[in-house]
């Protein structure tokens, strides 16, 4: 750690990586701060039928902190990479036809495929089936879901490498890819 930052960022989840990101972008020195603990590979919490086995915060620094309210509950992860952990880490693109109606006339997935790519760019997307883990069985349980449903479209790509830069890359969208890069790594001070 350093004894100085410009700017202090509360958590590693989607809203702190980007705000870090960001920042460093902008030249400032920033710490990032995550009270939860990273997974290494195999690590993370699979035993449902055990919540005391790494999935409540109470218990061991566990995934989900559990915060009762008076007239509700929060369920909010706890770990490196926040919000993502509980989401599973899925990056679906919106079909086209989802844009058909209700959205406002210059939003379309042709307009949004070069953010989808650079989000996929920075968070080094890969295709399930490349995990030393084998593919999920509730990825799987999706899949028969979605094209019993006839939704086959909006499931999951199981085939490919790692996500590939593509669209309009300019310079400076090079270099910002490149900067949140580093994010990426761990290394948030430019």
């Amino acid at each position: 750690m350093q004894a100085q930052y410009d700017a202090i960022v509360i958590g590693t989840g989607f809203g702190g990586a980007v705000s870090a990101c960001r920042l460093s972008q902008a030249g400032l020195k920033v710490g990032v701060l995550e009270r939860g603990r990273r997974y290494p590979l195999g690590g993370f919490p699979r035993h449902w039928n055990d919540p005391l086995d790494g999935w409540l915060w109470s218990t061991k620094q566990g995934l989900f902190d559990v915060r009762p309210f008076e007239q509700m509950m929060v369920v909010q992860s706890a770990g490196y990479g926040g919000g993502s952990l509980i989401c599973a880490n899925v990056h679906l693109r919106a079909i086209p036809s989802v844009f058909a109606s209700g959205w406002p006339a210059n939003y379309s997935r042709e307009v949004l495929d070069p953010y989808y790519d650079l989000v996929a760019y920075m968070l080094d997307i890969a295709p399930i089936n490349t995990s030393p883990l084998g593919v999920p069985p509730k990825a799987t349980l999706m899949q028969q879901a979605a094209t019993a449903l006839g939704r086959q479209s909006v499931a999951y790509d199981r085939g490919g490498g790692r996500a590939q830069r593509r669209g309009r890359d300019s310079q400076s969208q090079a270099r910002s890819q490149l900067d949140c890069s580093r994010a990426r790594g761990g290394k948030t001070s430019g």
